[in-house]
């Protein structure tokens, strides 16, 4: 699987630990893998300011005051399970493809939060001005489509 770029719009405590997520999935270590993307998570929630320690309230924090929404919300609650196994001496173990699909889970909730909400609020901004991209006026035969 290709790797893909990681904008600097993400935070760097965030993006180091996903780069590191990577190099210990690169290296097989698919559990070190884990925590690290768990840990990715954890810094988009100390970025957003939530007020509980535990990634669980943390996560619970982000829904709550809209920055995820419910599916993120559930694919960060499944990251943190995975990241609780595999940060504690439970004997399981994370299979390669377990590890990737954390890892894009990650990546993808940081790409929504970090990059395509910049992207939107500066595409709206725009939008707002006089001489922005605003679509013309609407006639009545497009509000009889």
């Amino acid at each position: 699987m290709p790797i893909r770029h990681l904008s600097i719009s993400i935070p760097l405590v965030t993006r180091n630990s996903l780069e590191e997520a990577r190099l210990c999935f690169k290296a097989r270590a698919y559990n070190a893998c884990t925590v690290m993307s768990g840990r990715a998570l954890e810094g988009i929630c100390r970025h957003f300011g939530t007020e509980k320690v535990n990634l669980g309230p943390g996560i619970k924090q982000l829904r709550e005051k809209g920055i995820i929404d419910a599916r993120l919300g559930t694919w960060a609650e499944e990251l943190q399970k995975a990241r609780n196994l595999s940060a504690h001496a439970s004997g399981e173990k994370v299979t390669k493809e377990d590890a990737q699909h954390l890892i894009d889970f990650v990546e993808a909730i940081c790409e929504y939060v970090f990059v395509l909400t910049a992207k939107f609020e500066s595409y709206m901004a725009r939008r707002k001005k006089p001489n922005g991209h605003s679509p013309p006026p609407s006639s009545d035969l497009d509000e009889a489509s």
